[in-house]
Parts: C-alpha cells; structure tokens; sequence
C-alpha cells in the first residue's frame, strides 16, 4: 500500500509541476496576446494619421507613396491580427489542458488521501487484534495459574 502511495505522491507531484508549467506559459500567452493588441492599436492609429495628413494638391509621387504606405499598413493591420487570433486560439487551447490537468491533480490528491484512511484503518485494526489478543493471552494465563 505504501508503494501506492509513494507512486502516486510521485505522480502528483510530476503532475503538479506540468500544471504550474502550463500556468506560467498561459502568462506569457497573456502578455503576447496584450502586446499584439497593443501594436495593431498603434498600427491602427499610425494608419489613421497618414490618412488625416492627406493634403488637397498632393503630387502623384507622394499619391503613389501614400497609397504604399496605406497598403503596408493594412498588410501589417493584418498580419498583427492573425497573430493575435493564433495566440488566442493557442491561449483557449492551454487554458482547457490546465483545466484537465487541475482535474487531475485534484483526482490523484483524492486517490492519495482515500488510500491514506484505508491504510490507518487497517493499522488501527491490526492495533485492535494485537491488543485483544494480548488480553486473551494475559486473561489465559491467569486463568490457568489458578
């Protein structure tokens, strides 16, 4: 039984750590997925700007420029969002498997503490029978010394 015990202790533990490993990267998803936002927010801004500077007598040249500089950005806008979606999606799929690991780690700490009673009431009982038998003993010897 100790055996048990010690194997699944182990086995929590192990499970344990995944679990805090899954936490601490779930972090870094988080801040990834803050900071995405963040540059599509300026980048929407910066978009803005060019687009508010735009001049009423404007020479085909810088026409030409402004019109790259307005598709390089919605490129970006794009590429940014896509990112953003992909660590969201990356962020949803760990946060399940923490969720199932947390089931786990609960599972096994139940399993442990079921295994911990049943091995003390088995020692109490094994405590029991020794007890009642050295009455029995002491009870027949002085029985028969009489």
């Amino acid at each position: 039984m100790q055996s048990k015990q010690k194997a699944i202790s182990q086995f929590r533990t192990l499970t344990q750590k995944q679990r805090d490993l899954m936490c601490a990267e779930l972090e870094t998803l988080q801040q990834q997925s803050d900071q995405a936002n963040k540059r599509i927010e300026q980048l929407l801004d910066l978009k803005k700007q060019t687009r508010a500077n735009r001049r009423t007598h404007l020479h085909r040249e810088m026409l030409l420029n402004q019109c790259q500089v307005q598709g390089m950005l919605s490129k970006m806008v794009d590429h940014q969002q896509h990112e953003l979606e992909l660590v969201h999606a990356q962020y949803h799929s760990l946060q399940t498997l923490l969720k199932a690991k947390h089931i786990k780690v609960k599972g096994l700490e139940n399993q442990l503490a079921s295994w911990q009673r049943e091995q003390k009431i088995v020692l109490q009982k094994n405590e029991d029978l020794a007890l009642e038998e050295a009455i029995n003993n002491f009870s027949a010897r002085q029985l028969s010394g009489l």
